[in-house]
């Protein structure tokens, strides 16, 4: 679980760096994925956090 959310995030950052700068462009493609790892980021937290009350 822990290990996804470290393979997500370490996409994201990457991705967004040379998007924010111009330096490359986000398609409709990058930006579905994104959406699509972000949902999976708040499943997930929200699995632990559920796991911690």
């Amino acid at each position: 679980m822990y290990e996804k959310i470290i393979e997500i995030s370490d996409y994201l950052a990457k991705e967004r760096g040379p998007s924010f700068y111009g330096e490359k462009r986000y398609t409709k493609k990058d930006a579905k994925k994104a959406k699509e790892f972000a949902e999976t980021i708040i499943e997930i937290t929200r699995k632990i956090l559920k796991k911690l009350k």
